[in-house]
């Protein structure tokens, strides 16, 4: 077995009871909950904060791998949070939480056959008790875990026959990988793009770009409030 501070950068016995998983390394959008310290692994780097781990994958693909190997820690709740694309542009700039991700994880699946995907879920518990301290703060949808940029555009007629209203790299795979590992799992994303309209390689405003910056500051404050708060 693979050392896990080789991994992290981080002895096993100093990750928290909380964990926040940020693929996109935006840790220092957390940095008003106190940075303490920040380590690198080979894999992943973490980032402690008073009271939560900031986990950050050196690739996307690597989220499932980073909850997995949370198994033997003291970790029990973990907070997918990043960015994601809309389906409809009426979502760009909201904060959305994750009811449930089709598994698309696969290119070539996504490729070749769209009938293989499956559903993964967050935590029932900690999604409903989330819900309740974020309040209106946020819109609950069903996500598509997807591995191919340049296929979401073919796949709208999918989503939207499927009810899915935004795609992301990593909720499915970390909801099955908290799943196995017997940890609790949600997931706050910010809309950075929407498909079609504000395609993620198109120039964003200065306003959208303001919009986007104050719903990932607004995502992150609404997590450490809860992780303050939380009695689990």
């Amino acid at each position: 077995m693979i050392p896990f501070e080789r991994l992290y950068g981080v002895a096993p016995d100093t990750i928290k009871k909380h964990c926040i998983i940020s693929p996109m390394n935006e840790s220092q959008v957390f940095s008003s909950c106190g940075i303490l310290s920040e380590h690198k692994g080979v894999l992943f780097r973490v980032t402690q904060i008073k009271n939560a781990s900031i986990i950050i994958p050196k690739m996307n693909m690597l989220a499932g791998d980073c909850v997995l190997g949370l198994r033997n820690t003291a970790c029990r709740n973990i907070y997918l949070f990043g960015s994601c694309g809309a389906v409809e542009s009426d979502l760009f700039g909201e904060i959305l939480l994750i009811k449930k991700s089709r598994n698309l994880e696969s290119f070539t699946c996504m490729l070749k056959d769209k009938k293989r995907a499956g559903v993964c879920f967050p935590d029932k518990k900690l999604l409903k008790d989330f819900s309740v301290f974020a309040g209106s703060g946020f819109t609950a949808v069903d996500c598509a875990t997807v591995n191919s940029v340049l296929l979401e555009e073919e796949y709208l007629p999918y989503f939207r026959s499927n009810g899915i209203r935004c795609v992301d790299m990593e909720s499915s795979m970390v909801f099955s990988a908290a799943a196995s590992a017997g940890k609790r799992s949600v997931a706050v994303v910010y809309v950075s793009d929407s498909i079609r309209v504000k395609p993620f390689y198109a120039p964003l405003s200065g306003e959208d770009i303001r919009k986007v910056y104050s719903a990932k500051k607004l995502a992150a404050e609404l997590i450490c409030g809860y992780i303050n708060a939380s009695k689990y």
